[in-house]
């Protein structure tokens, strides 16, 4: 039996058997490409911020390189499309370097959308729910769209995808319940505003999820109200959240709204009814009122605000005594 060719010693081995190989094939060839001929992948779930933690991958990137490869595909228009390593592309950048090792991968979009979310969602040590909402989203409509295709077409990175089963592929891909998944995929349908809430946990997921079944218009009037009544000191710093939604006042907003009957009005009086076990509270957010704060803590801006209602009460009751003295009432 004839030995295999040795193509380390053996020039006549044909290369290109190499790069034509199935792992080539399913897995991509490492290259060195050049940063300003990758562009960032369309539509891409995750925000690159250079932050502190940016700062120190460029530091490390300056120190060791990059020690592990981007990942692209060549998309459509045949240039070279971004999947996973946005942020070591940018602190490449950052740290002065115009190449970056990528594996290239032969794959169509969805493929590159189903490894983009899942490669994010595993290296990322702080996710948004916004992010996640995003990424599960596109995950399962290409799923769903791999599913639909046929089966001699698919390729080894996103198969066996049955028609109707893909949610359950998704939630056993990422380990999340189908439920999970459903709640995050729901808060793309919340208007930006309130969807920064949700990142900033000012908003409870639960609740954000009732009112993403809401008009955008309504979505709208329910922020303003938060809004309206967040408390800000002179300089501009909330002091006081606004007024959200309860998980039950947003229940029933989805519910009048569905039945066409919610508009601002309803809104700004549900809202301003106090939330079962809640003291009835009175929010001060004019920039006249906190014009007299000056440095006084909440607390003691409001004993400074009590004493003065104590001597306003006194001082019109004296000015009713003096008026029924002239009156002749006693």
């Amino acid at each position: 039996m004839a030995e295999k060719p040795d193509w380390k010693t053996n020039m006549s081995f044909n290369i290109d058997d190499l790069f034509t190989s199935q792992d080539v094939r399913d897995n991509g060839a490492i290259e060195t490409v050049r940063i300003d001929e990758l562009i960032p992948f369309q539509g891409h779930t995750f925000k690159v911020i250079d932050d502190e933690k940016m700062q120190e991958l460029v530091q490390s990137i300056s120190e060791h390189g990059v020690m592990m490869p981007a990942i692209a595909f060549r998309n459509e228009n045949n240039q070279l499309e971004m999947i996973a390593g946005h942020r070591r592309m940018r602190a490449s950048e950052l740290a002065g370097l115009e190449t970056i090792p990528t594996i290239v991968k032969n794959i169509n979009r969805d493929e590159a959308t189903i490894i983009m979310g899942e490669t994010n969602l595993q290296a990322r040590d702080e996710i948004l729910p916004s992010e996640k909402a995003f990424t599960y989203r596109a995950m399962l409509d290409a799923m769903k769209r791999q599913a639909g295709r046929p089966k001699e077409n698919a390729s080894p990175v996103a198969t066996n995808f049955s028609k109707g089963r893909s949610d359950k592929e998704l939630a056993e891909q990422v380990g999340e319940s189908k439920d999970t998944i459903r709640r995050y995929i729901r808060l793309t349908y919340l208007i930006p505003e309130l969807l920064e809430l949700v990142d900033n946990k000012t908003m409870a997921i639960r609740p954000a999820v009732e009112i993403s079944y809401i008009d955008h218009i309504n979505q709208k009037n329910i922020f303003n109200y938060y809004k309206d009544t967040e408390v800000m000191d002179d300089k501009g710093k909330i002091i006081e959240k606004g007024v959200l939604p309860s998980l039950s006042q947003a229940q029933e907003f989805k519910r009048l709204a569905d039945a066409g009957e919610l508009d601002e009005d309803v809104i700004s009086d549900k809202l301003g009814e106090p939330k079962p076990n809640q003291k009835e509270k009175i929010v001060l957010n004019d920039k006249r009122l906190l014009h007299y704060r000056g440095n006084l803590t909440p607390a003691e801006f409001e004993q400074k605000v009590i004493k003065a209602l104590a001597f306003y009460e006194k001082y019109n009751q004296r000015i009713n005594d003096d008026k029924n003295i002239e009156k002749g009432v006693f």
